[in-house]
Parts: C-alpha cells; sequence; structure tokens
C-alpha cells in the first residue's frame, strides 16, 4: 500500500542502505488512512495528527513514541420525547418517543445501527492529552396550546478525540396544524429516530447510522392518533397499532463491562445479565402506551393516565413522547438519558483525568475508565 520514494539509492555496506536524498512518503489524513487496506509494515505520514505512522498488522501506530491499543465504548445522549395537544373531545394527534443516543464501540465484535460496523481499537500515544465530552440527554417536548406544541430536542454528543457518537434525535409532536417531525437539526447522520407522523403524504425522512430508525405512528380508526417508538442501538421502534402506542426499540448488548461493574457503577441498563445501553423512547398511547426500549429507554404516556418517563441517564435513552389534553390534563413528555464513555486499555499504564466524573474497574490485567459526565482531558503514562 504505502510507498516510498527517492530519487537516489546510495550504496549497499552489508548491514544498511544509506540514502542520498530525502524519502517522500505518502500522505494521508486520518479518515483516508482507516479507510486503507493496510498490510503489516505499511507506512505513511498522517497529515492530521503531522506523525509518521506504521501498521503493526492491528493498528496504526507512531514512529518513535510509546503506543498501546484502547478499545472503547462511546454512547450519545438520547432525544427528548414529543408533546402533542388535543381538545377535550378528541384523541389528539401522535407524538413519538426520543431516538436513542448513538453508540460507537471498538470491543469484541459490537456494532450498533443496522450499517454500523465494529470500529479499530484506538491507539493511544502515552504523554498525549485527549479530549472527552459526554453527551447530555435531549429536553422533552412540551405544548402550550392547539397549534403550539413542540417535538422533543435532540441529545448531545459524545467523544473521545476525533471520534464522536450523535445524540439521539427528538421525539415528533402534532396538534392539528402544528405537526413537529423528528427534528430536522438531528438529521445528517443521526442515531435513533422519533417515529415520523405522515401528513398531507410527505414523509421526513432521516438516515440512522449509529443506530436504527423508528416506527410507523398509526392512524388506524376514527380519532385513534397513538404514536410511534423511536429507534434504539439494537432495534428498530416499533409502530403504533389502533389505540396503542409503539415500543421503543431495544440497545445494543455491551461486553466492553460486566452486568455487575454496569450495576455499580449505574451506567447501561442489565437486563438477564447482560448490558444494554440507547434504549429508544415509547410513543404516546391512547389506551396503552409504547415501553421504553432495554438500554434505558422512557416509557410513553397514556392520555389521561400517565406521564411519559424520562430516559436513564448514563445510558443515552430516549425520552417516552407526553400528551397534553386541553388546559385540563397534561402528560408530559420524558427527557433523554445522559450518555456515557468507557475506556478500556492495558494495567501497565494509569490515566489521568480533568473535568471528568469517572471511576475505575478492572478486568484481567485491564483498566476500565468509566466517565459519566463533563467535558475534559485524559492522558496516559
Amino acid at each position: 500500500m504505502s510507498t516510498l520514494e527517492t530519487n537516489s539509492i546510495g550504496k549497499y555496506n552489508g548491514n544498511n542502505v544509506s540514502v542520498d536524498d530525502a524519502l517522500n512518503l505518502k500522505t494521508y489524513t486520518t479518515t483516508q488512512r482507516d479507510a486503507l487496506t493496510s498490510v503489516a509494515g505499511d507506512t505513511i505520514y498522517n497529515s492530521t495528527t503531522t506523525k509518521v505512522e506504521y501498521y503493526d498488522g492491528s493498528a496504526w501506530q507512531e514512529t518513535g513514541a510509546t503506543t498501546f491499543n484502547m478499545d472503547y465504548l462511546l454512547v450519545a445522549g438520547g432525544g427528548g420525547g414529543g408533546q402533542d395537544y388535543y381538545t377535550a373531545d378528541s384523541y389528539g394527534r401522535p407524538s413519538t418517543g426520543g431516538g436513542s443516543g448513538g453508540v460507537l464501540t471498538s470491543y469484541g465484535s459490537e456494532f450498533a445501527g443496522p450499517s454500523g460496523v465494529n470500529k479499530p481499537a484506538f491507539s493511544v500515544l502515552v504523554g498525549q492529552s485527549y479530549t472527552v465530552t459526554v453527551g447530555a440527554g435531549g429536553v422533552a417536548g412540551n405544548s402550550s396550546a392547539y397549534g403550539n406544541v413542540n417535538g422533543g430536542s435532540k441529545g448531545g454528543e459524545s467523544s473521545f478525540a476525533e471520534i464522536q457518537a450523535i445524540g439521539g434525535t427528538g421525539g415528533g409532536g402534532n396538534a392539528g396544524g402544528a405537526t413537529y417531525y423528528a427534528r430536522a437539526d438531528a438529521s445528517g447522520g443521526a442515531s435513533g429516530i422519533g417515529g415520523c407522523y405522515l401528513e398531507r403524504n410527505v414523509e421526513h425522512v432521516f438516515i440512522p447510522t449509529q443506530a436504527y430508525g423508528g416506527g410507523d405512528t398509526g392512524i388506524t380508526s376514527a380519532g385513534a392518533f397513538p404514536g410511534a417508538g423511536s429507534g434504539g442501538a439494537g432495534s428498530a421502534g416499533g409502530s403504533a397499532s389502533n389505540s396503542t402506542g409503539g415500543a421503543g426499540g431495544n440497545g445494543m448488548i455491551t461486553t466492553i463491562i460486566s452486568d455487575s461493574q454496569a450495576t455499580s457503577a449505574s451506567v447501561g441498563e442489565v437486563d438477564s445479565g447482560n448490558v444494554y445501553v440507547g434504549g429508544g423512547g415509547g410513543g404516546k398511547g391512547n389506551t396503552s402506551n409504547g415501553p421504553g426500549g432495554l438500554g434505558g429507554g422512557g416509557d410513553g404516556a397514556t392520555k389521561r393516565t400517565n406521564n411519559a418517563t424520562s430516559g436513564t441517564a448514563n445510558t443515552g435513552g430516549g425520552g417516552g413522547a407526553g400528551s397534553t389534553q386541553g388546559t385540563s390534563t397534561t402528560r408530559y413528555a420524558g427527557t433523554g438519558g445522559s450518555g456515557l464513555v468507557i475506556l478500556r486499555y492495558p494495567n501497565t499504564y494509569t490515566a489521568t483525568t480533568s473535568g471528568l466524573t469517572t471511576s475505575t474497574v478492572s478486568s484481567g490485567s485491564d483498566s476500565i475508565l468509566i466517565i459519566t459526565a463533563g467535558t475534559g482531558t485524559v492522558s496516559w503514562s
């Protein structure tokens, strides 16, 4: 793959080749480099890091530097649930759950979304400082009057260095002529998507890349307007049916930490020994609400009966959809759950953090740094 270019070669003395002129290595950005089909020994100049790098057969390493490979799990903040508004003599309009936060991981063979892939391990340069951000959950939708209603807001991105998980889309809301679909500010490769209400043959479509899409909002009988469930990192959201809200899609199962470690650190959602992250929010129901997906997804509201629930903190779960009946009854939508960053590395190295809320656990010869809030830095020695 890589090419070594020189104008002339000097003499061979039996052990070394002397080069008379400068070597010109092929130059790539980090993104271009990661798209290469590489073999051990390939050498390039990385214009993003301004370093000479070589491929060791499993990851890119900088020459003349101490590096190690680190696995990671990034979970963005979940989207806030949408809100509807209806008068006392109607069933209102659909409101949908907030989408799960996007999920990216290099651990094992795990990946999120219908087109997701397991990412390569990150090559850490000892002594270098890396920026980390944990995404906040999106704000829940609200309504104050007929025709004045808001969908939920997008969740915040979670990132490590140049790796970024995208925040979940906000759930859609509707009140007669005012329809708020899964919000446009969450398009362009967003994660789980609030199920979209179809009106006047116009469908607002978003393409999920780090989680699955939402279900369809159904109008299956006169006056029945349930909302769809939003997509999770592990499966699509459920469609609404008659007067029942759609279920949020389940999150992705991760094994970068154990179920007991997740429980102790209050991260992810543990079910039947599995750790789930990125559950979709449930849709609003008229008689039965849509439950949130495993991985912290919030339950949707039921008209006149119960509020929605918020996505669980440190899961990236989407918020459940809410419902408002005039000025008499408000069943509030849920906010999205905050995200999470987990870094797993050899325990021969020590991490130092600043500006972050962290805890550390161990597994065999690895240390596992769990980051649940903040924007700050981490470095290793």
